[in-house]
């Protein structure tokens, strides 16, 4: 058998663009150029956040779908300082949750439409001490017995 990997992830949503916007503000995504033209029309609107390898097929609920949302929670994969940025800025929600898996470190947020969206880094060592510098406490996850 061949190798497989992740092409895109659907999500449905009341407004494409909106969701969109905060998924370029929050992890930088952009827009995939080549695939913009679908989005004009009833077609997904693409974004990406590592230019165009895997993405984001942002759907509006009333072209194609009946419900918002999606039935995955997509998990990003970020850079120790990137990871500890967006944990700051998203403090503000005060059932915010640091998880260290001791192997890699996430926390969960919602994008614009309340989806979960799970943020994680794999560079384990450099996130540790870069939350113990900044004071930000986290959960040890205890691995089954």
């Amino acid at each position: 058998m061949g190798s497989v990997s992740l092409q895109h992830i659907h999500i449905v949503t009341e407004d494409k663009y909106v969701l969109a916007n905060w998924y370029v503000e929050y992890l930088g995504f952009k827009i995939v150029e080549d695939l913009e033209k679908l989005g004009e029309v009833q077609g997904p609107l693409v974004i990406s956040g590592d230019e165009g390898q895997t993405g984001l097929a942002l759907f509006n609920k009333k072209d194609r779908h009946s419900s918002v949302g999606t039935n995955v929670i997509p998990a990003f994969e970020v850079s120790p300082e990137e990871f500890v940025r967006l944990f700051q800025k998203s403090m503000t929600d005060s059932k915010l949750v640091m998880f260290d898996h001791l192997i890699f470190f996430s926390f969960y947020l919602k994008d614009s439409d309340g989806s979960p969206v799970e943020i994680t880094s794999k560079k384990y060592q450099e996130v540790k001490e870069r939350l113990e510098r900044e004071g930000i406490p986290f959960e040890p996850m205890l691995p089954p017995s």
